[in-house]
């Protein structure tokens, strides 16, 4: 369930900070590609060519390692649309929120360093200000 919650949080971020329904639904899409075998053709032909662009752009290489993945996004972070910069955006404010709530079982030291990430890719976006103020709260409430 923590899944469909998750998504569910990522959309309503992205409606609130003003998302128009290709962003909304690509926010509850967001993880899909990476986490299922759903794939993005699967993604175009069932919501169409802006949510699945806007979920590819989303979307970590799965030719990436992990490490490769986090710099690759903190990197191209500037670059996205308005609509990817907001679900990203989002995405990492609910993670912020997960990790107050439910903190996983990391070492101090694992959580300090993906929330620099996770600041640093929030950093590089143009998303919405009032989003990026909730992520801060929650990134410091985090720490």
């Amino acid at each position: 369930m923590p899944y469909v919650t998750h998504c569910e949080e990522v959309a309503r971020l992205v409606e609130t900070h003003g998302g128009d329904e290709d962003a909304i639904a690509a926010a509850w899409l967001h993880d899909i590609v990476e986490d299922t075998d759903t794939t993005l053709e699967e993604v175009e032909a069932l919501f169409g060519r802006s949510v699945a662009d806007i979920v590819a752009e989303v979307t970590d290489d799965p030719a990436l390692d992990k490490q490769a993945a986090r710099a690759e996004q903190v990197r191209s972070a500037p670059t996205k649309s308005p609509s990817a910069a907001l679900v990203k955006a989002a995405d990492q404010t609910s993670n912020m929120l997960s990790i107050i709530t439910t903190p996983p079982y990391w070492s101090r030291q694992r959580a300090y360093d993906y929330i620099a990430k996770a600041r640093a890719v929030v950093a590089g976006l143009w998303a919405p200000m009032s989003l990026k103020e909730k992520f801060a709260i929650a990134a410091a409430t985090a720490e």
